[in-house]
């Protein structure tokens, strides 16, 4: 899956992509679990990270229906390249003493917002080729929006698993508005 996020500046987001159909959502990284709605369809996950240590390991079993493991493997954010992570219950099921709730930091939800978006797109398994057009909401935007906007804009390259299907990277086109 590929999704790139176009920040507020980019002037002709639609000159870089072909998009064969538009979904319009919205993103609330919430306490506890995570709320988003992708056109017509609604996801509602445990709020829980956890990264895979081993850098390694190239192929995770999924243990939960609500949730997904993720590796990152190329995109504007360096930082993660071909790292690996599970979220939702995934996370909690495969340590539950040391993922990371992100009710309990308050950067988290700023921090992990990329990492949130694209387990809500794993788990939905949206179709190739979809823009993505995302308004991210936070509780104190004056202190947080300029992190979310960094932290999820740019193009992003993932694979993924989840319970019920193995699914081949994908190419999204995503929007972020606040």
């Amino acid at each position: 899956m590929t999704a790139t996020l176009f920040g507020t500046n980019n002037k002709h987001p639609e000159n870089q992509f072909l998009a064969l159909s538009t979904l319009i959502s919205g993103k609330d990284a919430g306490a506890g679990f995570g709320k988003g709605i992708y056109g017509d369809k609604s996801i509602i996950l445990p709020a829980a990270y956890l990264k895979v240590a081993d850098r390694t390991v190239k192929d995770h079993e999924t243990i939960s229906k609500d949730g997904c493991w993720v590796r990152y493997v190329e995109g504007s954010r360096q930082d993660l390249a071909d790292s690996q992570y599970y979220w939702g219950t995934a996370a909690i099921n495969k340590d539950p003493k040391n993922y990371l709730k992100l009710h309990e930091d308050t950067k988290a939800k700023a921090v992990y917002a990329l990492e949130s978006i694209l387990a809500d797109l794993a788990v939905l398994d949206i179709p190739d080729n979809t823009e993505v057009i995302v308004t991210t909401s936070s509780h104190n935007p004056e202190k947080w929006a300029q992190d979310i906007r960094r932290n999820i804009s740019g193009t992003h390259t993932i694979e993924h698993l989840r319970a019920d299907a193995r699914v081949e990277p994908r190419n999204y086109r995503e929007w972020l508005r606040h």
